[in-house]
């Protein structure tokens, strides 16, 4: 972590990021900082992105926050399949739930995400569930509902 500080040559990685982070935004060293930002966002990958997301944020780093943002959006199927996805507070993962452009196949994906979350604690986040159910798209599982149920009434003539 110095030898970056005072280099700016030391090797960035997962375990040492969220460090170097801390310590340049501690020292005010907003040059070595933009470096970091580019790291989070170069070396992002589907098994890291919530982890960097929340680097970002924690650092108060908004714009590479919302690149991040993003890149779990554009990548929810996989990425709510991760251990990290798991362990984000519910604060963090209702932004993703209200999201308009998460890339699901259907809702029925956010869904299961969320309730996978909510297995993972459940004695604490069973809470939660009502706040976040509330921003799954029901109605359209609805819609599709009523549909399938003319169609088969019609087949059937029911």
């Amino acid at each position: 972590v110095l030898r970056f500080v005072y280099t700016a040559n030391g090797k960035l990685n997962s375990d040492n990021i969220s460090q170097v982070i801390s310590l340049l935004v501690k020292l005010g060293l907003n040059n070595l900082k933009d470096i970091c930002k580019s790291y989070l966002v170069d070396c992002c990958n589907i098994e890291n992105a919530v982890f960097h997301y929340s680097i970002a944020l924690n650092n108060k780093m908004f714009e590479v926050a919302q690149i991040l943002f993003n890149i779990i959006a554009d990548n929810f199927l996989a990425v709510s399949n991760t251990t990290q996805f798991l362990y984000l507070s519910c604060e963090r993962l209702l932004p993703f739930i209200k999201c308009t452009h998460l890339n699901v196949k259907t809702e029925m994906d956010v869904f299961m995400a969320v309730v996978n979350w909510i297995n993972f604690d459940q004695a604490n986040r069973l809470s939660s569930a009502k706040k976040l159910m509330a921003d799954v798209h029901f109605e359209v599982w609805l819609f599709v509902f009523v549909n399938l149920k003319l169609i088969i009434s019609n087949i059937y003539n029911i």
